[in-house]
């Protein structure tokens, strides 16, 4: 649980450095996170925190499904640099997508939306805020992430095994 708590930390962390006015929405990412792992339940309305809600996820994978805690987490890490990495990678396809949109006028409300992400997408301002949010989350990553600390986390998990190994064989003899 240490590192589901390390995960929640971290992307604490990262909102409130990188501030209200970003590229990569908070709340957005978590729900990308949340889809990722199998949880649709973001559509029933529920006001609850997102955090809350991504904890009770991975809870309920490493519990319920016995997915190993350092795969879960570190998949979710990844998952999140690849997404940033892809806005910055990817920006002129966004565009390309966003001007396609804007060209079929589907509906005045959507096209109205995607005249606001155009407008975004093309400021000088979007890739700067990218790659700054992308370093962000890169530091961070290091500073809950590091190969030590996962290390730890590993040596502690055998010791419990080994702990849980020894009181299994001395019921039996």
């Amino acid at each position: 649980m240490e590192q589901t708590e390390a995960l929640i930390e971290a992307l604490s962390e990262w909102n409130e450095e990188t501030g209200e006015d970003k590229v990569n929405d908070f709340k957005t990412l978590i729900l990308f996170i949340l889809n990722r792992l199998g949880d649709d339940s973001y559509f029933d309305g529920q006001d609850i925190d997102s955090l809350d809600r991504l904890k009770n996820r991975v809870d309920y994978l490493m519990e319920d499904c016995e997915i190993h805690e350092d795969f879960l987490i570190m998949g979710i890490v990844n998952f999140i640099t690849e997404m940033m990495e892809n806005k910055i990678r990817k920006h002129g396809e966004f565009i390309i997508y966003q001007e396609s949109i804007e060209s079929e006028g589907i509906s005045e409300q959507v096209d109205k939306m995607s005249q606001k992400k155009l407008s975004e997408l093309k400021s000088p301002r979007y890739r700067i805020k990218a790659v700054n949010e992308l370093d962000t989350w890169k530091l961070i990553k290091t500073k809950y992430f590091s190969e030590s600390k996962r290390n730890s986390w590993e040596n502690e998990r055998l010791m419990e095994t080994g702990e849980q190994l020894k009181e299994i064989f001395s019921k039996s003899e």
